[in-house]
């Protein structure tokens, strides 16, 4: 792939010449696609997309409820639901801090499905992922509580942040302001 940049009275001509795949080039739109798929979605199966979208347009009641705090953007962070990571689709996702919130039926009360539980969390934490869970009775009457929670953990996900950019200000001489 390259560009060619013409000059031609008084106007300038950019010229795209796309990739040859016979002679090994690659098309960079599809290799950053790929690149952001596995950051993102860690290679999930077409499959589950499918699936992510049938439970999107299917919410618990608990997960709606934390849905309609979680789409308000708490603190400046994008939440997804319903989100394909790996081999899993987690309820609620965070790309920018890695944050998983799960929204725990009374079905995870049970031995077998708490052992699931525990294997699929150390899996999401071996990709660098958090996570944080929170029963569905907790989510319906202490909604308070829950929200207290994840804000406080967002804000301690902030602070880092803060400090970086305040280090970074300070080395390039303040705010600019």
């Amino acid at each position: 792939m390259s560009l060619v940049i013409m000059r031609h009275g008084g106007w300038l001509y950019i010229q795209f010449i796309p990739p040859n795949p016979l002679k090994g080039e690659l098309i960079l739109c599809n290799v950053e696609l790929c690149a952001m798929k596995r950051k993102m979605f860690f290679d999930a199966d077409p499959l589950l997309f499918e699936r992510a979208k049938y439970l999107r347009n299917h919410l618990t009641d608990a997960e709606m409820k934390l849905w309609g705090f979680l789409r308000t953007n708490p603190i400046g962070y994008k939440f997804r639901r319903q989100h394909p990571i790996g081999i899993y689709i987690v309820d609620f996702y965070c790309h920018t801090i890695k944050l998983v919130i799960e929204a725990d039926g009374n079905i995870h009360d049970q031995p077998d499905v708490q052992q699931s539980d525990k294997e699929r969390q150390q899996s999401l934490e071996s990709d660098g992922l958090q996570v944080i869970r929170f029963s569905n009775d907790d989510i319906l009457k202490r909604t308070e509580f829950v929200i207290e929670q994840i804000n406080n953990m967002l804000i301690t996900k902030l602070t880092p942040l803060c400090a970086d950019a305040e280090a970074l200000a300070q080395e390039s001489g303040g705010w600019g302001v």
